[in-house]
């Protein structure tokens, strides 16, 4: 990997000369908005925290099926899955846990309760044609999340304008892979609509290396997403928001009703999404109140048993309020109150409430110089109250053809037991996590495009609750554990509608006694190329991710890999085009948990038609 890195490196010195030297030709870029940050919209330019954001337009000619490989072509994310489409799979930012990744679906969490540790079911996120934005916030500064959040994913369906929009697509590939997707928007200055509808199958892979029959293992999912906005006045309207996503996974090594380990298994999951949301929005003042309700239901059936059940809920209600009380202050701040519910065929029905309120100044004392300073209040039904705290700044300094923003921030924040871990542990004892964690960066943009970031992380987690074994459960674990390390990113229109871009995390994860945490590599890197024909007409994308170093159970290696993607997207006429999609090229043989496969080589081809 240093190898290929190097080369890259190279590059920056003569793209400093060329951004001085072509800003002539440069085009003004179009302003980037960030909302996850403190859930109210701050320009990217000012934003003090690290955040990774991609449109609807990059997000299609990626190509993926899954949003999971969406997310891995990002700085700092990791994910580890068992088997191809639809099988368990963890998503880790900046090497955390998985379960401090909280993930968000047009303001709704997607969290499930009864999985073990609460953690979010991503596998059954496919990339359907609403999603119009993904941002992903590093680092544990959720302060308006919850003081439990390591790391935020929030998916936003896509925005929609006057008329009649929309989009069909389906496309088709190997292992007997099909989808199909469509979305309507359409609405007036008063009342606008988004309705969508998605349906994919696949035989998929063997999912274990061990399973010597080496029986495919398939998965199924059909995802439905309606969004109504209606502006009742200039200033006051409502949402409504409703997801449904059933999914079926066929999968290897669980258990039977015998309790003996068998490849025979199917796993079953029902997703329901509501939010309802009033909201008032001015020039100087917005606030929002909203209730919203996430119901997972899982099951099991093991050589044709169902074996296992399992049900989860969040019932969250929220209210918002961000003043602008002049051009130099602004105040946000907020209240919500969560219930979560739980219960599986092995655990009693276990409940929570928890409330929290959070506050927030966004400051500009200097000309240039933006400071953010946060202040959350929780109060937990079984674990008491806690308080954490967000401080973030960042200097923009501007300079003839380009500018450089220095920015830093500092969280602080806790986990309180989910309800399966409390569930699982008999004796009971255990209390919350503490974290906190730093960042520090620099980012560099020109006005020809040149962009170029550097941050340095360090987590620290103390007090953290690991699984022992059946009969015990989960307990306490005395001591720190760390994770630190860098990021970089650089993109660059080199010429002729070529863009180079890259990004490469080194991150140091370790557990109490120094050593690496299970299945963090210690380097990730993308390296992209993107070209566009001079009439728009034509895309392609190129894509190398990059893993290394990474340790499972046992202290056993995890392989080294590059997987090289090829995407293209060919425009026929103004309504109608072609995509196509070589993912793995290699036929790269790795795994990324010990025992289980991963795809090979795959082409996908498909047709979308817009209107």
């Amino acid at each position: 990997m240093k190898n290929k890195l190097l080369p890259l490196l190279g590059l920056i010195p003569a793209a400093f000369i060329q951004a001085e030297e072509t800003s002539e030709k440069s085009q003004p870029k179009e302003e980037v908005v960030v909302v996850i940050g403190s859930k109210i919209e701050t320009p990217e330019q000012y934003a003090s925290v690290s955040v990774s954001i991609l449109d609807d337009e990059e997000i299609e000619l990626m190509g993926y099926d899954s949003m999971l490989d969406v997310l891995r072509t990002q700085p700092g994310v990791a994910v580890s899955n068992t088997g191809g489409a639809g099988k368990q799979s963890t998503i880790r930012i900046r090497g955390e846990e998985g379960y401090r990744t909280k993930f968000y679906i047009d303001g709704v969490e997607i969290s499930d309760p009864s999985a073990i540790q609460t953690l979010p079911l991503g596998e059954h996120t496919l990339t359907t044609g609403e999603i119009g934005k993904v941002e992903i916030l590093r680092g544990p500064q959720g302060l308006a999340y919850g003081a439990d959040a390591g790391g935020i994913i929030s998916l936003t369906s896509r925005s929609t304008d006057e008329g009649v929009n929309g989009s069909i697509a389906a496309y088709a590939g190997n292992n007997s892979t099909e989808q199909a997707n469509g979305f309507v928007t359409g609405g007036n200055d008063r009342i606008r609509a988004l309705v969508s509808t998605n349906t994919f199958k696949t035989d998929g892979i063997n999912a274990s290396s061990t399973d010597a029959s080496e029986e495919l293992d398939g998965y199924t999912n059909q995802t439905h997403h309606a969004k109504l906005t209606s502006n009742l006045t200039d200033y006051l309207g409502a949402e409504f928001v409703a997801r449904h996503t059933q999914s079926e996974s066929e999968y290897d090594n669980c258990f039977n009703s015998s309790f003996s380990t068998t490849n025979d298994c199917i796993g079953g999951y029902d997703h329901k999404i509501f939010k309802t949301t009033a909201f008032y929005e001015s020039e100087s003042l917005d606030f929002s109140v909203s209730k919203s309700n996430s119901e997972i239901d899982r099951d099991t059936i093991s050589d044709g048993e169902e074996t296992s059940v399992a049900s989860g809920d969040i019932e969250k209600y929220e209210f918002q309020l961000s003043v602008e009380i002049n051009s130099l202050i602004s105040v946000a701040m907020g209240r919500d109150v969560e219930n979560q519910h739980m219960f599986t065929t092995y655990t009693p029905r276990e409940d929570r409430t928890s409330t929290g309120s959070y506050g927030e100044v966004q400051t500009r004392p200097l000309d240039n110089l933006y400071v953010n300073l946060g202040l959350r209040f929780d109060d937990s039904s079984a674990f008491g109250e806690h308080t954490s705290q967000r401080v973030s700044g960042a200097y923009v300094q501007d300079l003839t053809l380009s500018s450089i923003k220095y920015r830093a921030a500092y969280g602080t924040g806790f986990r309180a037991p989910s309800l399966y871990e409390i569930s699982a542990t008999p004796a009971g004892g255990l209390t919350e996590e503490k974290s906190q964690g730093y960042e520090a960066g620099v980012e560099f943009e020109s006005a020809t495009g040149l962009e170029l970031s550097l941050v340095y992380f360090n987590q620290i987690i103390e007090d953290q609750i690991e699984y022992i074994d059946f009969a015990t459960g989960y307990s306490q674990v005395d001591g720190t554990s760390r994770s630190l390390g860098w990021e970089f990113g650089y993109s660059q229109p080199i010429t002729f509608g070529l863009t180079l871009s890259a990004n490469y995390t080194f991150n140091r994860a370790t557990d109490k006694n120094g050593d690496q945490r299970l299945r963090r590599p210690d380097r990730l890197a993308n390296y992209s190329l993107f070209w566009t024909s001079p009439n728009n007409t034509v895309n392609i994308r190129g894509n190398i991710r990059s893993v290394a170093n990474a340790v499972d159970t046992g202290g056993q290696r995890l392989d080294d890999y590059e997987v090289i993607d090829i995407s293209s997207k060919v425009r026929f006429s103004e309504s109608l085009s072609g995509f196509y999609r070589i993912e793995n090229l290699q036929d790269r043989e790795y795994e990324e948990v010990t025992g289980f496969n991963t795809v090979g080589r795959s082409f996908y081809a498909g047709l979308n038609y817009t209107f």
